[in-house]
């Protein structure tokens, strides 16, 4: 079922008989008009007036598989169904199909700059439309991440890609990927050895202060930017002093 809390008292459950189908719900998302969809293993839902209801034929998306749900911040609309990338077009009424094919399980994020990726757990990570739309094919292949394979994608506000790894020959743990523009310059992983409570993460949260939160299914990880620098202006002797201007 799904669940739905409200002012952190009242759980109300959604079952079948309220049309939510049997198994997994891998996403959620709201439409420029507020309306809530799910991505279940049926297809896509959205819940009007109290239920979960199916699509109808018109808006052109099949009954397959839901992996994932985006509503950018252009108000386009996509979704990633059966094995395929959509996406509804803002004040639009019909999914379009973008002809790009993806593996079960794949996931979309936005970055800062306003482009759209997608987490493929077959071929990496890409972009695959920005503000101008969709990308052509020899950019996305340009540009795409083959060793970035990824259970979420989230973009923190300074631009840097964070990806929890699938755990390919058991490695997993988390990659923190920085960009130069469009091009991606330098890539790090943070596993056990660095402090993360289990390669298996999946969940990354930016919070108001800049901290980076990973849940693992050990717990939970905060990742902090140094807070002290050292500073290599100034004398050379050992006796130095900081004081604080009037301009601050």
């Amino acid at each position: 079922g799904i669940g739905h809390l409200t002012g952190g008292r009242h759980l109300k459950t959604y079952q079948r008989s309220e049309g939510v189908p049997p198994g997994v719900v891998s996403s959620f998302a709201y439409d420029d008009q507020g309306v809530l969809w799910a991505a279940v293993e049926q297809g896509l839902r959205r819940f009007i007036n109290g239920r979960w209801e199916k699509l109808p034929a018109s808006m052109g998306v099949p009954e397959r598989r839901g992996h994932w749900l985006l509503n950018d911040s252009r108000g386009t609309f996509w979704a990633l169904v059966g094995q395929q990338v959509w996406y509804i077009p803002k004040g639009g009424a019909r999914f379009i199909a973008t002809g790009i094919g993806v593996a079960q399980m794949s996931t979309l994020a936005e970055s800062p700059s306003g482009e759209i990726w997608l987490a493929d757990r077959g071929r990496g990570t890409m972009p695959i439309a920005d503000a101008h739309g969709m990308l052509p094919e020899t950019e996305r292949e340009a540009r795409r991440l083959p060793d970035i394979v990824a259970s979420r994608l989230v973009f923190t506000s300074d631009g840097v890609m964070w990806a929890p790894m699938r755990g390919i020959d058991g490695i997993g743990g988390t990659a923190r990927v920085i960009f130069d523009g469009k091009t991606a310059v330098s890539m790090e992983t943070f596993n056990v050895a660095q402090g993360l409570t289990s390669p298996a993460a999946v969940p990354v949260f930016e919070d108001r202060e800049g901290n980076i939160w990973i849940g693992t299914n050990l717990g939970l990880n905060r990742f902090r930017a140094q807070s002290i620098r050292t500073l290599a202006e100034g004398p050379n002797d050992p006796y130095r002093v900081v004081s604080r201007n009037s301009a601050g």
